[in-house]
């Protein structure tokens, strides 16, 4: 690993892990009883439009790009490491495509423990999949169209001097990144009060989940232009793995009342790698912006649709068959 590659690392992480405390903050704060579509959709929106705003903004990148005209140090935006720590980074992991595929399968199954209420048919809960689907993906997209539309009212405006301050940004964020990653590995073992360990277990699996985005778009994506193959393949396997703890967490044991996972200690980390990892690894914002910017609109079509149905039946085929068969709880922590 060289330097600049263990530099972007760490800017990775940090803003990662800011992603996933913003993604956490924002679900906590907008979390109520009777909510509409559930409070991911706000992280989902926010995600999107910051992206919206830093994707498509020569205000901001536009210095290291033309700035210097000769010879400018950048051919494209998505070689820049600050972009890639705020686009792949940040907005990636404030949304969530694995978490709104969980709360797909919760609100489609009638299993939001929060419902006072059951559906009198099933034929609600296709209902309810059909128009889950429809509002997270209209609000996501209308977030990253709301973005681009401020990006471009920069235009014009005199550029963010980034050729200065490129190396003292990328060393702050790096340098946050570590040393954040490792009080949260401190605060963890130290502090055992459920809401602590809640946050710092997301912050301690954030990085390795945004990294692991990182290389499955720059080495899968080139692969096809008429399907993200390194998005989707994230997109799927955070989704499966989420699948697999969600059993572990909430899934009754084949002969006990409680979850397979009934100690707390154990119930926290998956919670951390559940909001940390998982979370990180798949997301939603760039999703919609390679359906907005990337794909023709069939193979924006096609491409999302077969993301969504994909991630649905697996949530389905390992979570769903496990907890109608032998039943599910609340997790201990």
């Amino acid at each position: 690993m060289t330097w600049r590659t263990a530099v972007l690392a760490a800017m990775l992480a940090f803003c990662g892990m800011c992603g996933s405390l913003a993604r956490m903050g924002l679900t906590a704060l907008t979390s109520f009883q009777g909510q509409l579509g559930g409070a991911l959709i706000w992280s989902n929106f926010a995600g999107s439009f910051i992206m919206g705003f830093t994707s498509n903004n020569s205000y901001l990148y536009g210095d290291v790009l033309d700035g210097e005209k000769e010879n400018p140090r950048y051919k494209a935006a998505g070689t820049i490491p600050i972009y890639i720590a705020l686009n792949t980074g940040l907005c990636g992991s404030i949304t969530s495509f694995s978490s709104f595929i969980e709360q797909l399968f919760l609100l489609s199954a009638n299993k939001r423990l929060s419902l006072p209420y059951s559906y009198h048919n099933s034929g609600y809960g296709v209902m309810m999949f059909l128009g889950y689907v429809v509002e997270t993906m209209s609000v996501s997209v209308t977030g990253f169209l709301i973005g681009k539309v401020l990006a471009n009212m920069c235009e014009g405006k005199k550029r963010f001097p980034l050729a200065k301050w490129e190396a003292t940004i990328e060393y702050v964020m790096a340098t946050l990144g570590v040393i954040g990653w490792i009080v949260a590995l401190i605060l963890f073992i130290v502090r055992d009060e459920h809401s602590w360990r809640y946050y710092s277990g997301a912050m301690i699996f954030s990085p390795f989940g945004v990294y692991a985005r990182h290389l499955c778009s720059r080495y899968l994506n080139k692969m096809s232009k008429r399907f993200m193959i390194g998005t989707f393949t994230a997109n799927i396997c955070a989704t499966v793995i989420l699948s697999v703890l969600l059993l572990l967490q909430t899934g009754k044991g084949p002969h006990s009342a409680k979850p397979i996972v009934s100690s707390k200690s154990s119930c926290l980390v998956i919670s951390g790698v559940i909001q940390g990892f998982c979370g990180c690894f798949s997301t939603i914002s760039s999703f919609v912006n390679e359906l907005v910017n990337v794909l023709s609109p069939t193979d924006a079509l096609r491409y999302g649709s077969s993301s969504i149905v994909i991630g649905y039946a697996l949530m389905v085929l390992i979570y769903g068959t496990y907890v109608w068969v032998h039943g599910d709880s609340g997790p201990v922590c």
